[in-house]
């Protein structure tokens, strides 16, 4: 099997590939896309450096490592990350062929080993809990370690909306019809689905605009707000819609922006990214009209899954009680750096169970 370290020109080029080689694979996801992680390199390569592997077998393309180098920034080693880290995708993972994993795993592991004098660490986040990078004995000699790093809250798509909303006694003490009812009685009250280009600035630009306006509300930031992050999304939806992936929809009162609800739909599953309401018409519950609305869109159009991502807020508790997890696989090199980044973990680890015991004493 041949590994190869791909150019940023041959990326360029790789979108059919890529896209046929993720529906042949286990990790099929919509955050593993071209779409999502060439857009992403695009906007956020700077300073960076691209290390996606690819893996053939007989010149057939079987494996895809969508990595990159994070420079050293003292103290900060550097480290080998799953692209997109910063923008929080879920469910990362090698992209390889069904049949294939085994053999496809080794060979790409035993290059990026080959190659540790580019990295110090491999610091992979947001990673599939089935992920063969997770199988034992691929790093021996390395000091590594796997953990549960977050939950990721879904509601299984069964029956009908109503039968789910019945099934569920919490989300009576909600009062969703009321809700709904009250907000669209309201004059100039109108729901609006993204289905046309032209239409989709606009509701890009009042899907942020909304959210910068709830988190200074909050009086908190938002990595959300960024500029850059904003423009990812900008040219990322544009892409997605053309692929009947993108399903933004947004609640205006006439002309001003009430709420909005940023989701994709991919492979029988809506995958819930990002929701936003203007602090102005919190008495409406406008947030949680549009959920309801989202949702019930996914059971009337035959969806398996309406995955909430990562998360423990406790509103998604209100509608699942299931969830699936998501894994943290940190290697260290025997760099200097390499073993200086272990200590520096070691050691937020324990600072961090030492805060939650703490806190436990004094609730």
């Amino acid at each position: 099997m041949n590994v190869t370290l791909i150019k940023e020109a041959e990326f360029d080029l790789l979108r059919e590939e890529w896209n046929a080689l993720l529906d042949r694979s286990s990790s099929d996801g919509v955050f593993l896309r071209w779409e999502w992680v060439h857009t992403w390199w695009k906007i956020f390569h700077k300073n960076r450096t691209l290390f996606i592997l690819t893996a053939r077998q007989d010149g057939r393309l079987v494996g895809i490592a969508p990595f990159f180098i994070e420079p050293a920034i003292f103290p900060k080693p550097r480290c080998l990350r799953f692209c997109s880290d910063e923008l929080s995708p879920d469910y990362m993972d090698l992209i390889l062929e069904k049949g294939q994993e085994g053999p496809a795993t080794q060979a790409i592991v035993q290059h990026v080993l080959r190659n540790a004098g580019e990295w110090d660490i491999i610091c992979l986040d947001n990673l599939r809990a089935g992920s063969t990078l997770l199988a034992d004995g691929l790093f021996d000699g390395l000091a590594h370690a796997g953990k549960v790093s977050f939950s990721c809250p879904y509601i299984p798509i069964q029956g009908t909306f109503d039968d789910y909303v019945r099934s569920r006694a919490i989300l009576a003490t909600l009062g969703l019809d009321k809700k709904h009812k009250r907000l669209f009685q309201k004059p100039g009250m109108r729901h609006f689905i993204v289905k046309d280009p032209k239409t989709l600035p606009r509701a890009i630009d009042d899907l942020f605009a909304i959210h910068k306006m709830r988190y200074a509300f909050k009086g908190v930031r938002s990595t959300f707000a960024d500029g850059g992050v904003k423009r990812f999304h900008g040219e990322l939806s544009r892409l997605f819609l053309k692929e009947e992936i993108l399903n933004l929809h947004l609640i205006y009162d006439d002309q001003t922006p009430v709420s909005a609800f940023y989701t994709f739909k991919y492979k029988k599953k809506v995958y819930f990214f990002q929701s936003a309401f203007n602090p102005l018409y919190m008495k409406w519950s406008a947030g949680v009209v549009i959920f309801r609305m989202v949702l019930q869109q996914a059971f009337a159009e035959g969806f398996s899954e309406f995955d909430m991502l990562k998360g423990n807020e406790a509103y998604k508790f209100n509608w699942s009680d299931v969830a699936r997890d998501e894994m943290n696989l940190s290697v260290y090199n025997r760099t200097l750096r390499g073993q200086w980044g272990r200590r520096v973990h070691r050691l937020k680890n324990f600072l961090r169970r030492a805060k939650r015991t703490l806190l436990g004493r004094f609730h």
